[in-house]
C-alpha cells in the first residue's frame, strides 16, 4: 500500500510499472529539480524547512516485485526561487527512458502520477 510521506512538507507520488502482462521490478524512477535559468553551482531553497538543494538535485528511487514505486517530493511552491518544476524520468532495465514527465508539486496530498500527467498508468 502507499501511505503518506512521513514528512508533512513534501508530496508522495508514486506510479506502477508493467508491461501489459508482468510488473516490472527494478526501474529506476529519477525526480530532477527544473529551475529558471541559474547557474550550475546555484541554490535553491526550500522555504517552509530552510533546506538547501542544488540546482539540478534529483531523487530517485526503485520499481518493487509488485510494480510500484513511489518519490517523496518538496512542493515547488516552497522552492525559491520561483518557477522550479520537477521532471521524471522512469528507465528501462537497459537505462533507457521508458516515460518522462513534467509536473509542478503543489499540494502534499498523496497523488498517482497518471492523475498529476496524462499517460501514465495509474494503479
Amino acid at each position: 500500500d502507499i501511505v503518506a510521506p512521513a514528512a508533512a512538507n513534501v508530496k508522495r507520488v508514486y506510479g506502477y510499472e508493467y508491461n501489459g502482462v508482468d510488473t516490472l521490478q527494478g526501474l529506476k524512477v529519477v525526480a530532477t529539480l527544473i529551475n529558471p535559468p541559474m547557474p550550475g553551482d546555484s541554490v535553491v531553497v526550500d522555504t517552509s524547512t530552510g533546506v538547501q538543494y542544488s540546482a539540478g538535485m534529483a531523487i530517485g528511487g526503485w520499481t518493487n516485485s509488485g510494480g510500484y514505486w513511489y518519490l517523496d517530493l518538496p512542493l515547488n511552491s516552497n522552492i525559491s526561487p520561483f518557477g522550479s518544476r520537477w521532471k521524471i524520468t522512469c528507465y528501462n532495465l537497459n537505462s533507457s527512458p521508458r516515460w518522462q514527465v513534467t509536473i509542478n508539486v503543489t499540494n502534499t496530498t498523496t497523488d498517482c502520477i497518471g492523475n498529476i500527467a496524462n499517460g501514465v498508468p495509474c494503479p
